[in-house]
């Protein structure tokens, strides 16, 4: 589904290759680290299947690497730090969550 909205790969003039960004445009929301950690629980739910969500915590800012990563997270449950969400999906239902969110300015 994200392969949808990265564009290809370009080239500088000098023939550097730069990979692809997003080709849409990207909102950023803001909102309280409850309002946060709610919209999380809400996207994992059955109901919005359609739409891929990424977190990041406090878990993964503070990590080295992948696996220390991988192992905090594994080791810890209700409270993680969520930092932020990237969504993607069905522009209505993602506006039908996040509506009330003012833009981050």
């Amino acid at each position: 589904m994200l392969q949808e909205i990265v564009g290809g790969d370009v080239l500088d003039r000098d023939g550097n290759v730069h990979l692809g960004i997003t080709s849409k445009v990207v909102p950023v929301l803001q909102c309280d680290k409850l309002e946060l950690k709610e919209l999380r629980q809400k996207l994992f739910t059955q109901a919005y299947d359609e739409i891929t969500a990424i977190d990041f915590s406090g878990i993964a800012q503070r990590s080295l690497d992948y696996e220390s990563y991988a192992k905090k997270i594994g080791n810890t449950a209700e409270e993680i730090d969520y930092l932020g969400l990237c969504i993607a999906g069905p522009l209505k239902k993602i506006n039908t969550l996040t509506g009330n969110f003012p833009l981050l300015r």
